[in-house]
């Protein structure tokens, strides 16, 4: 909705449980195009059109890294996002 607003939901009742927002610089709105749980779900890692991946522990919500440039261009959108298996790697693009 280009708010850059997470709602993470009960799968079985669909009650918000956690709100979550992807700030751009110069507070603009932004868009969330990727998400992705590591393995032991410890992390969240979402990509929007910041240019930067965003990483969540889930333990506190908290923001544990500085956000991560995945590309030099300006506004250029994350459009895929993934963990490794073992979760020690994560993987992000754009095109």
């Amino acid at each position: 909705d280009g708010t850059g607003t997470i709602h993470l939901r009960l799968a079985s009742s669909g009650a918000i449980v956690r709100t979550l927002y992807v700030p751009r610089p110069g507070n603009v709105n932004s868009t969330v195009n990727a998400l992705a749980f590591s393995p032991d779900s410890h992390y969240l890692a979402v990509g929007a059109n910041t240019s930067r991946v965003h990483i969540w522990r889930t333990s506190d919500w908290y923001e544990f890294s500085l956000p991560h440039y995945v590309s030099n261009v300006p506004d250029a959108s994350v459009r895929c996002i993934a963990f490794s298996p073992n979760g020690r790697l994560l993987a992000a693009g754009n095109w």
